[in-house]
């Protein structure tokens, strides 16, 4: 397998994805339809005993998690937050976010394969650590006959600012 080395070709590829998905509706689209312009709030929070992230234990105690998004027409925005509960880290931590996370990202489909892209901002209140900035694409599509009960896809990210060149891809049903 060959490592993406050269930041210009990641963003470059970024960039032909984003315009594909820009795109893709123009050419998809039926004519006569009008453009769907429904715009949706989303709020969810919930606690849990530990906060698991691309397969690495951040903390291993009770966290309230939450996040609120808003879309129109494809476009979305949206906040997700960790808090953490016991002060599992430092004392001071417990009843603060130690993490929150910022994305504003495009989708879109074309027949049973769904294509979003973005750039998340990853910020570390009530921490020492450095806040980063990933772009990613994500593709998933329908099994034949299952529907939307099983939905396989893959989302690729990669860091543009603090862990430059970092590369994560993670596949999902």
């Amino acid at each position: 397998m060959r490592r993406l080395t050269s930041g210009t070709t990641v963003l470059g590829t970024a960039a032909l994805t984003l315009g594909a998905l820009v795109l893709a509706p123009a050419f998809a689209a039926d004519a006569d339809a009008p453009p769907a312009l429904a715009p949706t709030v989303n709020f969810a929070a919930g606690v849990y005993n530990k906060y698991i992230w691309r397969y690495a234990v951040v903390d291993n105690e009770a966290v309230l998690q939450s996040n609120l998004s808003a879309s129109l027409a494809g476009f979305s925005a949206g906040v997700w937050g960790n808090m953490e509960l016991t002060g599992y880290h430092d004392a001071d931590r417990a009843g603060h976010f130690t993490e929150l996370d910022w994305t504003l990202a495009y989708g879109n489909s074309l027949g049973p394969v769904a294509f979003k892209g973005g750039i998340v901002g990853y910020t570390f209140p009530s921490t020492r650590t450095p806040g980063t900035y990933e772009i990613f694409a994500d593709v998933s599509g329908e099994l034949p006959g299952l529907g939307a009960y099983l939905v396989p896809g893959v989302g690729v990210y990669y860091d543009i600012d603090d862990a430059k060149s970092a590369l994560f891809a993670e596949p999902y049903l």
